[in-house]
């Protein structure tokens, strides 16, 4: 079949497909396992015409080569590779996956009618948009199947339909990973367990490529009072708190952070997270992130490939409130920062902040105890000493009054709320007529009052529980033995 032959394949396509399907008539099929185009078994370009019009990605392996084929949707999978992969042989295309697609064909039975379904991980090479630099791979998932293509049931080839899951797949695990650290950040009990628990959760995060680097610094302000919404640089210092993927004593994780130099580019950039909002970028192809301070750090990603991005996260209890951490995050060198990752980094940034603020609420509400048990104790020994005091004094007034009453001609008693008394001189008995002992019942005093006198002194008494005091007159029985 002749090359224009084929561009009349295409005639009746729409003029956007035009430029794809001017990629595909300049490839030099002589050269590949299919020859030219006007050798092709009929079969094959009647599949190639359908899928040319099939929005879906889908791919053509062909003969025993199973030389490759696709569709302009299949070509946006195919990252850097395309248009190169066009008339590659399957193993050649895909490189590792590729072999197990080769493996897989092999194993269809000739007269297989029916489809084979997986889903597998791909790396998908992509051109730097950085000049100069080499292409980095993509993580992408793909849900496929390979359907044989038959005619008078002879297999001539498969078609290779795909449909991308990646969103999917890494919404599922970043939504893990906050839940995950979400439940480690409720354990911690102070502040000072929320920066380890942190890391400690970071560094469990698998894969392991999702968190290539992590610095985290504790902010601790020497000057302004606590509450300010944002801190005086100046005042500030930052203390290394844990990093992932940083060797010891490495220029870009110091212990304590120079935050007043303009020399480092990374000092600038976290004085300027003090007072932000929302994480900060820092890229390798603007500059923000310095490709010298990248050397020598042990990176946790997939094959140690170099971060190629990070963001900053200021970690703030509340809006109003200043900053106490700052989280240095690299990002996953085989992810591009699309949308969907900006908003897994923002709701990082959010379950560290929320996190924070209800540990700052749980050790406030705990100093606050602790300061209401303290004052309570305080206020009990205080109690305490003035009540000793007082007593101390009663008992010195009470050993006065005896001294003197044993030296009077009056009847003195000392008696307690209930009418007891406690305390007469020898007068009183002599007055009285009742036998001298240590302590005198209420009903014991009322028998040696006349019986008519009775209710004036239980009057009295009862007043003394509203009155400061009371003045009443009774008479006493006289014993038997002194004539009434």
């Amino acid at each position: 079949m002749p090359a224009e032959d084929f561009k009349a394949i295409a005639d009746g396509h729409a003029a956007e497909q035009r430029p794809f399907l001017d990629v595909i008539n300049s490839v030099n099929w002589a050269q590949t396992p299919l020859g030219p185009m006007y050798t092709w078994h009929p079969k094959l370009r009647e599949t190639v015409n359908q899928i040319l019009v099939d929005s879906r990605p889908i791919a053509i392996y062909w003969g025993p080569s199973y030389t490759t084929i696709y569709n302009e949707a299949f070509s946006k999978i195919c990252g850097a590779k395309h248009p190169a992969m066009l008339g590659m042989p399957v193993q050649e295309a895909w490189n590792e996956a590729g072999h197990r697609l080769k493996e897989i064909m092999r194993a269809i039975p000739p007269n297989h009618r029916g489809r084979v379904e997986d889903e597998w991980r791909f790396f998908v090479e992509r051109e730097s948009e950085a000049e100069g630099d080499t292409p980095w791979l993509e993580e992408t998932y793909l849900k496929w199947s390979i359907i044989p293509i038959i005619e008078n049931n002879e297999c001539l080839g498969f078609m290779h339909p795909v449909a991308e899951t990646t969103s999917l797949r890494l919404w599922e695990r970043r939504m893990k990973m906050l839940i995950d650290l979400g439940e480690a950040l409720l354990t911690a009990r102070d502040v000072e367990s929320y920066w380890e628990k942190t890391i400690q959760e970071l560094a469990a995060v698998e894969p392991r490529s999702d968190v290539p680097l992590a610095i985290l610094y504790i902010v601790e302000n020497s000057q302004d009072p606590p509450g300010t919404p944002t801190l005086n640089s100046s005042s500030v210092v930052c203390r290394l708190a844990g990093t992932l993927g940083v060797p010891t004593n490495h220029p870009i994780a110091p212990q304590t952070l120079d935050l007043q130099s303009d020399s480092d580019a990374l000092s600038l950039a976290f004085r300027k997270a003090l007072s932000a909002r929302h994480p900060i970028l820092l890229q390798t192809k603007d500059g923000t992130l310095p490709r010298d301070l990248l050397k020598g750090l042990q990176w946790r990603a997939f094959g140690g490939d170099p971060c190629r991005a990070a963001v900053i996260c200021p970690i703030r209890p509340t809006k109003n409130e200043a900053v106490m951490g700052l989280l240095l995050l690299g990002l996953n060198p085989r992810c591009p920062y699309d949308n969907d990752y900006r908003q897994h980094i923002a709701l990082l940034s959010q379950k560290l902040a929320t996190s924070l603020a209800s540990i700052v609420l749980l050790e406030e509400e705990t100093r606050r105890g602790r300061n209401a048990a303290e004052e309570a104790a305080y206020d009990k020994a205080m109690l305490k000493e003035k009540l000793a005091m007082q007593t101390k004094e009663a008992t010195e007034s009470m050993q006065m009054f005896e001294a003197v009453a044993e030296f009077v001609p009056v009847g003195m008693a000392f008696g307690d709320p209930q009418g007891e008394i406690t305390y007469a001189n020898d007068s009183w008995y002599k007055i009285t007529g009742y036998p001298k002992t240590d302590r005198i019942e209420k009903q014991g005093f009322i028998s040696c009052v006349k019986d008519e006198d009775r209710p004036v002194v239980i009057a009295a008494y009862e007043k003394l529980k509203t009155a400061g005091n009371v003045q009443f007159e009774f008479r006493v029985k006289r014993p038997a033995s002194n004539d009434g």
